[in-house]
């Protein structure tokens, strides 16, 4: 059985990444996360943007991490018909996120990683719960 939200594939939109570390490999802190996102939702297709930046650009001895995905999903309205718009936003937005938010960790691990320091590992969240807390999305 097909889905509502067929999940189509993604792709990097921007990498920054730097390194002001004094020395070599540190254990690395998350420190100071920020995510945002945005959902373009037309006839029978999601266009989501997220993107998380960790640290502070151009800080002392510290990483600066900063990834946008977008990421692509069909939409079936014949299975989402009987939603309002504000529904069907809402049940869009919470399961592309949550699609999605697995990859941004991963690049942002691999990034640092590659980088020959402590990878900086997300960990997962809730993103229901990140939503329903919108003061937490900036």
């Amino acid at each position: 059985m097909k889905a509502a939200i067929q999940f189509m594939g993604y792709k990097i939109l921007k990498i920054s990444f730097q390194n002001n570390l004094s020395h070599g490999r540190e254990p690395q802190e998350i420190d100071g996360i920020s995510l945002g996102h945005e959902v373009k939702i037309s006839a029978n297709k999601i266009v989501v943007d997220i993107d998380c930046s960790i640290g502070e650009e151009n800080a002392d001895d510290s990483v600066y991490v900063s990834v946008m995905l977008q990421g692509y999903f069909g939409l079936d309205y014949e299975k989402t018909g009987a939603f309002d718009e504000g529904t069907l936003r809402d049940i869009c937005t919470r399961n592309t996120l949550s699609i999605l938010f697995p990859y941004l960790r991963s690049v942002i691990s691999n990034v640092t990683l590659n980088a020959n320091i402590d990878p900086i590992i997300i960990p997962t969240i809730n993103v229901n719960a990140l939503i329903d807390n919108q003061d937490d999305l900036t």
